[in-house]
C-alpha cells in the first residue's frame, strides 16, 4: 500500500502596477495693459487734500478718480471672460474707508466678487486664446463706518482690482493687471462753528396794513437775513434744513401763534425767491464751504393764507437743523 504523497501547490501573484496617464489641464488667464508683455499696473495718485470727516455719513464718497480708459490684453488657455476683483488682498485701506470702482455708472466693491468687464477671451492664436479691449473706471474711498476724528492713513501701492478670470481669483498673480493706489488720506472731525448769534436769531418784520394781506398768497414786509458757519475743519458742504408748523390753510407757510388772523410767514431762498416750506417740502438748502466757512441768504415775509386778514400781532418758529458733509 503506497503512503499518500503530500503535493503542495505554490500560487505566484503577480501584481503589477500599471501607471494610468490621464491628460490634467491647467489654465491661468494673462492680462497685460495695451499689448502682450505690457505694464502690469498703473497707479492712482490720491491729491493731497483727501480727507475723511467724522460727520460724513456711512457710504459717503469720500474721493474719487478722473474716468482711467485704458485698453488691455488678455490670453488663457481656453475661452473665458475677463472681470475686475476689487481689493484682491482682502487688505484694509484705512479705518472706516473701503475701495471701490465705478464702471459703468455702478461702484463696486470686494463683496461684489468678480465684475464682469464684458470681455470675452475668444480670439484663437497659434496656442492660445486672446482678446483685445477696452475699458473705462474710476477708484474711489467709500465711508463704510465710523472714522477717527484725527490722525492720517498712508496708502503705499494698494492692489485697488486685479484683472482675472471671472470663474476665481489668482491670490499672488504674476502677470496680471493691477490697478494700485497710492497716498495719504486725513481723518478730520467734520464741524464748524456757528456764527454768533445765528443759534438763536430773531427777525424782526415790519409792521404793515393788513388790507396788503387781502389776497391769498399775497405777500409784505420781506425782510433779509442770513444764518453761517465758520472755522469749518474737513467739511466739503452744508445742509442747511428748516422745519416748523405749517399753517392750516397754507402748509408752506410758518403758522402764525400771534394774535392776527388770516396771516403766516414765508421763508424763501434769496437767490430765486424759492420757498423753505414748513411742512418739509422744498425745505433744505446745500451751501459749499469756502474758505472754511458757508452761509446762506433768505428773506422772511407776512403772507395771507385766507384773503381775510385781521390786525394783531405776528409770531413764527422755524427750525434750523445743519448736517455737515
Amino acid at each position: 500500500m503506497k503512503s499518500p504523497i503530500p503535493i503542495a501547490v505554490i500560487v505566484r501573484t503577480a501584481i503589477i502596477a500599471i501607471p494610468l496617464l490621464a491628460p490634467i489641464t491647467a489654465h491661468a488667464i494673462d492680462c497685460w495693459q495695451d499689448r502682450k508683455r505690457g505694464p502690469l499696473s498703473g497707479v492712482s495718485m490720491l491729491p493731497s487734500n483727501v480727507s475723511v470727516s467724522a460727520a460724513a455719513p456711512v457710504g459717503a464718497v469720500v474721493w474719487e478718480s478722473p474716468v482711467i480708459a485704458k485698453t488691455f490684453y488678455c490670453e488663457s488657455s481656453e475661452k473665458e471672460p475677463v472681470a475686475f476683483w476689487v481689493n484682491p488682498r482682502k487688505e484694509s485701506v484705512g479705518e472706516g474707508l473701503e475701495v471701490a470702482i465705478r464702471y459703468k455708472g455702478k461702484l463696486y466693491r470686494q463683496a461684489d466678487g468678480a465684475i464682469p468687464t464684458g470681455a470675452v477671451i475668444d480670439g484663437w492664436g497659434l496656442a492660445v486664446w486672446w482678446k483685445y479691449f477696452d475699458v473705462s473706471y474710476s477708484v474711489a474711498l467709500i465711508k463704510t463706518s465710523a472714522s477717527p476724528g484725527s490722525g492720517q492713513a498712508t496708502i503705499a501701492n494698494y492692489p485697488a482690482f486685479q484683472l482675472d478670470s471671472q470663474s476665481g481669483l489668482v491670490v499672488n498673480p504674476t502677470r496680471l493687471f493691477t490697478q494700485l493706489l497710492t497716498g495719504t488720506v486725513k481723518f478730520v472731525p467734520g464741524t464748524c462753528d456757528i456764527r454768533a448769534g445765528d443759534d438763536r436769531k430773531v427777525v424782526v418784520l415790519p409792521a404793515v396794513a393788513n388790507v396788503s394781506l387781502s389776497t391769498v398768497g399775497a405777500t409784505s414786509g420781506r425782510t433779509a437775513l442770513s444764518v453761517a458757519v465758520q472755522n469749518c475743519v474737513g467739511v466739503k458742504q452744508v445742509k442747511f434744513s428748516f422745519s416748523g408748523a405749517p399753517d392750516d390753510n397754507m402748509p408752506v407757510a410758518f403758522r402764525n401763534t400771534g394774535t392776527a388772523k388770516g396771516v403766516a410767514v414765508r421763508l424763501a431762498k434769496a437767490g430765486d425767491d424759492g420757498t423753505i416750506a414748513a411742512n418739509g417740502t422744498a425745505s433744505s438748502i446745500v451751501e459749499p464751504v469756502t474758505n472754511d466757512a458757508a452761509s446762506v441768504r433768505l428773506h422772511a415775509e407776512y403772507i395771507g393764507t385766507t384773503g381775510r386778514p385781521t390786525a394783531g400781532s405776528v409770531s413764527s418758529l422755524a427750525t434750523m437743523n445743519i448736517d455737515y458733509q
